[in-house]
C-alpha cells in the first residue's frame, strides 16, 4: 500500500514537469565580433571590437580594445549600421560611446551601454576616428560578425566587461 502511495505522488510530478512553457520563447542572446584594423592615416593601429545583446532588452553593450596608437590621444569611436566599406550612421547616440583613452603603452579600452536594440538582419561595423576635430577622418575600422561557437554568444575576443 505503501509502494502504491508513493507511486501516486509520484506520477502527478513527472506530469507537471513535462517541459511546456506554455508557448513562449526564450530571447536570443547575440554576439557580434569585429577585427579592428589601420585605414590610411591610422598608422599600425589594430585591436578587437564586440557588440552583445539579447533580443527584446532594448539595448546593446559594445567594448573596444586597441594597440600600436599613439599615447596620449583620445579616440572617439563607435558602432554603426553598415560595413567599413559602406559607412553608415551611428547606432544611439554619439555622446553614449567614451572615446578611448590611449595610454602610455600605446593600448586602450573602453565599453559602451546603448539604448537602442541592434536590428539582426542589418550589419554593422566599428570605427575609430582621428579625434573629437576630425569625426570625418576614420582611421581605423572592423566589421562586425555573429560570432562563431554556437548561439551566437560564444568565440571570438570576450570583452573587458
Amino acid at each position: 500500500m505503501r509502494d502504491l502511495l508513493g507511486s501516486l505522488v509520484i506520477i502527478p510530478m513527472l506530469v507537471g514537469c513535462g517541459g511546456d512553457d506554455g508557448g513562449t520563447q526564450r530571447p536570443i542572446s547575440r554576439t557580434y565580433n569585429a577585427t579592428i584594423a589601420a585605414l590610411p592615416g591610422g598608422g599600425t593601429i589594430a585591436g578587437t571590437a564586440n557588440m552583445k545583446w539579447t533580443d527584446d532588452q532594448g539595448m546593446f553593450t559594445s567594448a573596444i580594445s586597441i594597440s600600436s596608437d599613439v599615447a596620449g590621444l583620445s579616440r572617439p569611436w563607435h558602432v554603426h549600421v553598415g560595413t567599413c566599406a559602406t559607412g553608415g550612421g551611428i547606432v544611439g547616440s554619439e555622446g553614449g560611446y567614451a572615446p578611448l583613452a590611449v595610454g602610455q603603452d600605446g593600448t586602450a579600452m573602453t565599453t559602451a551601454t546603448i539604448e537602442v536594440e541592434p536590428d539582426a538582419t542589418l550589419a554593422y561595423h566599428v570605427n575609430v576616428h582621428e579625434s573629437q576635430a576630425a569625426l570625418a577622418n576614420v582611421i581605423a575600422c572592423g566589421n562586425l560578425a555573429p560570432a562563431t561557437g554556437g548561439g551566437g554568444s560564444g568565440g571570438g575576443y570576450d570583452a573587458p566587461y
